[in-house]
């Protein structure tokens, strides 16, 4: 594909193009101080952030930095100010994200619209059903600190295979070279993570049709275990040669119907899917505390109708047998106690879909 030049720097840093941004950068974030103030001012605010762009002046903001601990792995956090930084940020996926995302293959997952854990569980288990002769055995692995280990001299020239605007190239450039590698926490980082393995991902399609990626998380399938264990060692080739980066050393090759495969928060098997253990334990813990709240109060919170339709959208993904099961036993015992009938009728019908 040649660069695309219908997005150009003058579209992103449009007073029009900056205000839609604000809009989509604001939702659910009303309560921050930082947003109040842009609505306050809004005319003013956004022609100030238009000017500095057109004159060059942009700059990203200083980070801050939290270390966070999620599921069970450490990652460092950064943080932007809303303003002026988040506002860009929209403002250049408002305009670019087709351009992202048409140059990324069917077998990635993660943070692109239309699809996610679901289409990638989906593709797995696809694999498994309609050649068993060939997935026999699973290679599974990931990158060793994806985000933190992308280099920016490789992810500026994959950019300039996709952006033929200098000044739109250049405004890309300032916010990689910000801070080291892709920082987590940025709206444009999951965008350039995704971009930086594109052409890994046409490499082992090539050799392997059976290939599902979710970030830097990988599973691979074949026909042997010899067969992975020769593809893994080219795998690790084209990572460091290509990209300089290298595999995590928990990677594993294993029989698929003995073991299953545990992959985005399912276990998978050819003829079911179930839920991660640790999902699982999350789920009955927080639908033996919904019923304890709907008990004394006869209704939830809003939060907390968010969060049992948010493992309704997990059981939903499980096979029939297992998905009915879940639900009888921790969803519909706190949904008899709901004073709000159109709640129930909702998730009733999802999880019968």
């Amino acid at each position: 594909m040649k660069p695309d030049k219908t997005v150009t720097f003058e579209k992103i840093a449009s007073i029009e193009n900056l205000t839609r941004a604000h809009w989509n950068a604001r939702r659910g974030k009303t309560y921050y101080k930082a947003v109040q103030e842009v609505d306050a001012n809004l005319n003013g605010m956004i022609e100030q952030l238009h000017e500095t762009l057109m004159s060059g002046q942009y700059r990203t903001s200083p980070y801050k930095t939290e270390l966070i601990t999620d599921s069970g792995k450490e990652r460092l956090v950064y943080k932007l100010p809303y303003y002026p930084d988040r506002i860009v940020h929209w403002a250049v996926m408002l305009q670019m994200e087709d351009v992202f995302t048409s140059r990324f293959d069917s077998c990635t997952h993660a943070a692109i619209a239309g699809r996610g854990i679901h289409t990638a569980l989906k593709q797995v288990r696809g694999y498994l059903l309609n050649d068993p002769e060939h997935t026999k055995y699973c290679l599974k692995l990931d990158v060793a600190k994806y985000f933190p280990h992308i280099n920016h001299d490789i992810l500026k020239s994959m950019l300039r295979r996709i952006v033929a605007d200098e000044r739109l190239l250049a405004l890309h450039y300032e916010i990689i070279d910000s801070a080291p590698g892709v920082p987590i926490g940025n709206y444009l980082s999951q965008y350039y993570a995704n971009l930086y393995l594109t052409g890994f991902d046409a490499w082992l399609k090539s050799r392997n049709r059976y290939y599902t990626r979710y970030m830097d998380d990988m599973i691979v399938l074949g026909g042997s275990a010899a067969e992975l264990h020769k593809l893994r060692r080219e795998i690790e080739w084209y990572l460091e040669r290509n990209l300089r980066l290298s595999l995590k050393p928990n990677w594993q090759i294993f029989p698929v119907d003995k073991c299953g495969i545990d992959f985005v928060g399912y276990r998978i098997r050819r003829n079911c899917v179930i839920l991660r253990k640790s999902i699982f334990r999350r789920l009955r813990s927080a639908c033996l505390r919904l019923l304890r709240s709907a008990r004394m109060f006869g209704d939830l919170t809003e939060s907390e109708r968010c969060t049992l339709a948010s493992y309704l959208g997990w059981i939903v993904h499980c096979t029939k047998k297992v998905r009915t099961d879940l639900f009888e036993r921790y969803i519909a015992p706190v949904l008899s106690l709901l004073k709000t009938n159109k709640i129930i009728i909702k998730l009733l019908s999802e999880a019968k879909a």
